[in-house]
């Protein structure tokens, strides 16, 4: 039996997928030059720091982690913590209309101005 607070499979997916992604994009900044050249100060800097992430930096829920009720107007989120179940979300009409019909693939959870907020990305 695993701690309730260990991720399971598709959370711990995600996670492998946004720390190689980080990674990904900061050896495209490199090799562009957009850290500046080989021996510089700023580029040495970045390359010598590991790539952090802030509490409240975006996650990625797919449809495995994050499942709507749309009749309720309420979400069912993983957490590590367990299953945060009736989470109610707001939004329009027309943009309620639009998450019915073409709500599919993957949201992102992001933080704006201290509230989150599920963004979709079909």
């Amino acid at each position: 039996m695993r701690p309730a607070n260990w991720l399971s499979a598709q959370p711990a997916i995600h996670v492998a997928r946004k720390v190689a992604g980080a990674y990904a994009t900061l050896k495209a900044n490199i090799r562009a030059g957009n850290l500046g050249k080989h021996g510089s100060k700023r580029r040495a800097r970045v390359e010598s720091k590991p790539i952090r992430f802030r509490a409240d930096a975006a996650q990625p829920f797919d449809d495995r982690c994050l499942s709507w009720q749309f009749a309720d107007r309420t979400v069912s989120i993983w957490a590590v913590g367990g299953r945060l179940n009736r989470v109610r979300f707001g939004c329009s009409e027309q943009q309620y209309a639009t998450l019915v019909v073409h709500r599919q693939g993957e949201s992102d959870l992001v933080c704006r101005d201290g509230k989150w907020d599920a963004c979709d990305l079909g």
